[in-house]
């Protein structure tokens, strides 16, 4: 019997092994469920839903509004975290299955994409890489960050928009296609505020595609243009509302229209001695991070590490000791144009349909809009861009060398190659990546866990507990596990990511003491260096902290107020 919402065994099965994985770490021993949340950045978004859910407002500290997050995780993670007043790990546990099922959903939709346009074998090939691919699993999933349903938006929006055309061509092309692409576009922007580049890009190339679409043959001039009108208005009128709502309530209720923590990061490139790293200044440095295979920095490392890889792989077996660099370079260069070579080769002989897969799937108002979005960060003083930044690049790679693999079928067909030995292809490429990745998985949320360190992921949560006060406010670079797990402190974002606009203007102007006695501050925890040496935390408490030691490998100060209050 057929499934209602899995059209064949392929998804099935996709499915079922996604699903059962994220079933067994959220099943997990708390301490190896925390494993799961490898930026601390993730419990911004749970600290706040929390204190949204408990009537404190958008806030991270229960003092200051904030929108340093994109909204529609934030209003996923609102009713979740409903749940921790029942128990603070229970919404940790669920947000890991429902990354899986937003996984899921991604594999299933790039699977489609392919199928629908007759690449069905090509579209297995991606969904597994997708699905069991462990950096970007890594990059997209392991996090607790927007990242998961921001590939299921961006993921959906090619794949409505490709509908499109599919519809077209089968003649059931119909007004309600193009309000469904419309209606994505809301999705895919409110998963991450940047991705206004891509929606914008695919749907003005949506909007020239069909430009004549739903003519009729005796439609007049004032017709046809009235029929485009009202086509670019299914397209454009609700992200263009979405966006217009965006911004009014973040000036009302914010004092700012964009989200405070890109203001900030873009500040912190101006300063002389942060820690925070430097801004691009030149076109060198622009086009090193754009085949850099740090995922931090480089938008396209999913592909550029691969030659990277295969230059290990060599050095590897060929016990390269000497001249190492030299022979990586050199490796990696050979590895690249052979790449490339491959790919010109497999394009030349498949051109048709490679064209009409780019066509298809929107890659080039794809590409234009990931290009505006590192452009937006590159070209500016934006600093700390991180891994999931680079989703909807993922997703480009993904789709991109799905293409090619359906060149490399194609190509095979034409030399006879049996649909048996696809088939095996097929299994073999699936076992090669599930293989490692469920090792992966066992490694990352081992089902034993050592007594000892069963709450380790409370230590810092403990150690302040130990060495302050109950109602003691903390301030503290980062700071969102232990805010999420200490009992009875108040811990405040001293980076501002997660602050208010109000915090981010005192912290610009050197006037955060007022801002700091007013909360009642008690105590600054945070690297050592940080804190006494670099910009601008350096300014910030000068004169204004005393150490009182080591604390759980960082360094806490008690905080001295300018203007102490009477005993």
């Amino acid at each position: 019997m057929r499934s209602k919402f899995l059209r064949s065994p392929v998804e099935v099965l996709l499915v079922a092994a996604i699903l059962l994985v994220h079933l067994y770490v959220a099943l997990a021993p708390a301490n190896s469920l925390m494993n799961w949340y490898t930026t601390d950045d993730a419990f911004y978004y749970f600290k706040t839903a929390q204190n949204i859910g408990a009537g404190n407002g958008i806030t991270f500290d229960g003092i200051g509004r904030t929108n340093g997050f994109h909204p529609l995780w934030m209003m996923i993670c609102v009713p979740i975290f409903l749940l921790a007043n029942i128990n603070l790990l229970l919404p940790l546990r669920i947000v890991v299955f429902l990354a899986g099922m937003m996984n899921a959903a991604t594999v299933i939709l790039i699977y489609r994409l392919f199928e629908k346009n007759k690449a069905a074998f090509a579209g297995i090939l991606a969904a597994l890489f997708w699905a069991f691919s462990i950096p970007i699993h890594t990059n997209t999933v392991t996090l607790g960050m927007e990242s998961t349903v921001n590939a299921l938006t961006v993921t959906l929006l090619v794949y409505m928009a490709s509908s499109l055309d599919i519809k077209k061509e089968q003649g059931t092309l119909t007004a309600r296609d193009f309000r469904n692409l419309g209606i994505t576009a809301i999705f895919t922007f409110l998963s991450r505020i940047d991705n206004g580049f891509v929606v914008g890009a695919v749907l003005l190339w949506a909007l020239g595609k069909h430009w004549n679409s739903l003519a009729s043959s005796s439609e007049r001039a004032g017709e046809a243009w009235r029929r485009r009108l009202r086509l670019a208005l299914l397209l454009g009128l609700p992200v263009g509302i979405t966006l217009l709502v965006y911004l009014g309530f973040n000036k009302i209720y914010f004092g700012t229209e964009t989200p405070v923590s890109g203001q900030i990061k873009r500040w912190w490139g101006t300063l002389p001695n942060t820690v925070y790293g430097f801004p691009v200044d030149n076109f060198a440095v622009f086009l090193t991070h754009l085949i850099t295979p740090q995922v931090n920095i480089g938008p396209w490392a999913l592909a550029t590490q691969i030659p990277h890889d295969i230059a290990n792989f060599f050095e590897l077996i060929f016990k390269v000791q000497e001249n190492v660099k030299t022979i990586h370079r050199v490796l990696v260069m050979a590895s690249s144009l052979v790449m490339l070579g491959l790919a010109g080769w497999l394009i030349k002989f498949n051109w048709k349909r490679f064209i009409k897969l780019v066509d298809r799937f929107y890659l080039i108002p794809f590409f234009i809009g990931c290009m505006a979005q590192i452009i937006s960060y590159k070209s500016t003083t934006y600093i700390e861009t991180l891994t999931w930044y680079w989703v909807s690049e993922m997703v480009f790679v993904v789709l991109s060398g799905g293409i090619l693999a359906d060149c490399l079928i194609a190509r095979l067909e034409q030399k006879k190659v049996s649909t048996r030995a696809f088939q095996v292809a097929v299994m073999a490429v699936a076992l090669l990546l599930i293989a490692p990745f469920c090792a992966y998985i066992l490694s990352l949320a081992p089902y034993q866990v050592d007594p000892q360190y069963a709450e380790a992921y409370l230590g810092g949560a403990h150690a302040l507990e130990q060495y302050t006060e109950p109602d003691s406010t903390i301030g503290t670079t980062g700071g969102g596990i232990v805010a999420y797990f200490i009992k009875d402190r108040k811990i405040i974002n001293l980076d501002g990511l997660i602050s208010s606009m109000d915090y981010f203007q005192r912290m610009r102007r050197g006037k955060t003491t007022e801002y700091f006695d007013k909360i009642g501050l008690d105590y600054v925890y945070g690297n050592i260096y940080m804190i006494t040496e670099s910009d601008p935390y350096a300014r910030m408490f000068s004169d204004r902290v005393e150490l009182i030691g080591t604390v759980e490998g960082a360094s806490l100060f008690r905080y001295k107020p300018l203007n102490p209050a009477s005993p």
